[in-house]
């Protein structure tokens, strides 16, 4: 059952934006202090597994066979700089899922906003003495004014900026990595396993971030990877969405991030404390093109905002679509030409897809599309502007290829996920204008076309039921002993409220797949090309 807390929190979630950051800035970065004379590369750096040519080994980071462990090593005072920095950000640690810590705010006057209206009506809301413009929504049974950019899929940035980052030692297999920067990472994961408590902290690592002031660990790799994500698992009983719906995605053929699962303890200087399983997934990079695109050379993008779900008239830049690589260059023409041949003239239609085809890859889109709303992913494009990479692949011409990313609220359900929005038709009937992308290829037989030929091939292969039933049965039971037990997770260092909805979650997601290929073979029965 739903608690009015939870509707607090759900609507903080939302509001995000619309009551505003509490200061703009740019991330704050602690360097350390440089080694005198420290000439060359550390004692025990080797080429291939800290070098910047090595191959990226996935056999070794991203094993599919084990839960391995990693080891971070912190000086208690860039430990406690990580501390205050949030503390700076989002207020008091475990300060109850309220941003900037005190009590939840009267929902009175969001109910009142609505009072008289129905569902979908506009109205006037208050949230914390702020007004905005919203919409009435029905939350968890309670219709309440919700901002409607947001509710649209506008930006929700928590925080003001990026967290700090600090240096750190990592220590895997024997091997050790110097000067490693590491940042806590997210946005509304990071809020509120920060507010509710838990040490269980997504963080992000580079290995090369120090390198200005330590020229000894100048392109510092770990084996291959410059740059890793570490994951909670939030708001996932399971511990399982996100990695298993990664390995659903590229199995059928959709460029994704490879994930693994990860046992973390850091020390701070009191020993290490193990702080949890997370997922680990790769960010979209040199290693990543190089395996799944064949050439490394091109634009990536990550789009969030109002620019982001496609619509004209938004400005194409730095702050719709942040420039990952070649970004010397101010150059998002690329971009632009994708938004303007999606919405030239239709007329001709052979005419309109191949000039498309030109800028964009709408049959890969197409195809996740497929994947994406056969397994329900609720924070995505169609819902949300955001979690998602564009790369320009230069094997093709520089053509726009879309890459999905964080897939912790997939594979749910309408029942699990109570009033987080909707998740995406089969038949995109409620999808309008303002998702672009789904709306305008939809209404195109020949990419219809292809998303009915995805889902199709989706529920055959990679989505046949026993075969993903028994994949998320062996990731259980692969992580299972370092989620609860004796060398389970600790009270405060877990995404879960309680150890006992670990097994639950499991079942949910078996009872989802078969529910989900369901109804995708339903809807292939009488929907018409």
């Amino acid at each position: 059952m739903k608690t009015d807390n939870q509707i607090v929190f759900f609507c903080l979630f939302v509001v995000g934006l619309a009551i505003g950051p509490a200061c703009d800035g740019e991330p704050v970065v602690l360097d350390p202090e440089p080694i005198p004379g420290s000439g060359g590369h550390p004692d025990g750096w080797a080429d291939d597994t800290h070098g910047p040519d090595a191959d990226p080994n996935y056999d070794v980071v991203f094993d599919q066979s084990q839960v391995k462990r990693i080891d971070l090593v912190l000086e208690p005072d860039a430990w406690q700089t990580m501390l205050e920095d949030m503390t700076d950000m989002v207020g008091e640690f475990g300060s109850g899922g309220i941003p900037g810590g005190g009590e939840p705010p009267d929902m009175e006057g969001l109910i009142e906003a609505c009072e008289d209206l129905e569902e979908g009506d506009p109205c006037v809301g208050d949230m914390m003495g702020m007004e905005f413009e919203g919409v009435c929504t029905n939350m968890m049974g309670q219709l309440l004014c919700m901002p409607d950019d947001i509710m649209g899929g506008g930006e929700m940035d928590l925080l003001p900026r990026d967290p700090v980052w600090v240096p750190c030692t990592v220590q895997f297999e024997d091997k050790e990595w110097w000067y490693v920067g590491i940042r806590f990472k997210g946005n509304s994961t990071l809020q509120t396993a920060w507010t509710s408590g838990t040490y269980k902290l997504p963080f992000k690592l580079d290995f090369d971030e120090f390198e200005d002031t330590h020229p000894e660990v100048d392109d510092q790799r770990f084996h291959g990877f410059k740059r890793v994500v570490f994951t909670n698992n939030g708001m996932d009983a399971s511990y399982l969405r996100d990695k298993v719906a990664g390995d659903l995605f590229r199995a059928s053929g959709v460029p994704t991030p490879w994930r693994a699962f990860y046992r973390v303890y850091i020390d701070v200087g009191e020993g290490p404390v193990y702080h949890g399983l997370y997922t680990v997934a790769e960010v979209p990079g040199r290693p990543m093109f190089s395996t799944q695109f064949g050439d490394t050379g091109g634009n990536l993008y990550k789009p969030d905002g109002a620019a982001a779900s496609w619509e004209q008239g938004h400005p194409v830049d730095e702050d719709s679509f942040s420039k990952k690589t070649n970004e010397d260059e101010a150059d998002w023409s690329d971009v632009e030409n994708a938004i303007a041949a999606l919405h030239a003239d239709p007329g001709d239609a052979a005419a309109w897809r191949n000039e498309f085809e030109q800028t964009f890859d709408p049959v890969g889109f197409m195809n996740w599309l497929a994947v994406n709303t056969a397994i329900q992913d609720w924070d995505t494009y169609g819902n949300m502007t955001h979690n998602y990479y564009l790369y320009g692949d230069p094997a093709n011409d520089g053509v726009l290829q879309w890459i999905p990313w964080d897939h912790n609220l997939s594979l749910a359900s309408s029942s699990t996920m109570g009033a987080m929005g909707s998740p995406l038709p089969l038949d995109m009937s409620t999808v309008g204008s303002d998702w672009p992308l789904i709306r305008l290829l939809m209404d195109d037989p020949v990419y219809r076309g292809a998303y009915h030929d995805s889902l199709q091939v989706f529920i055959d292969g990679p989505f046949a039921v026993d075969d993903v039933q028994a994949r998320l049965q062996a990731e259980h039971d692969l992580i299972a002993p370092f989620v609860t037990g004796e060398q389970g997770e600790l009270p405060d260092y877990t995404a879960m409220d309680d150890p006992i909805q670990f097994e639950p979650a499991l079942q949910d997601l078996l009872s989802h797949v078969a529910d989900r290929h369901q109804a995708v073979v339903e809807y292939l029965a009488t929907a018409g090309d």
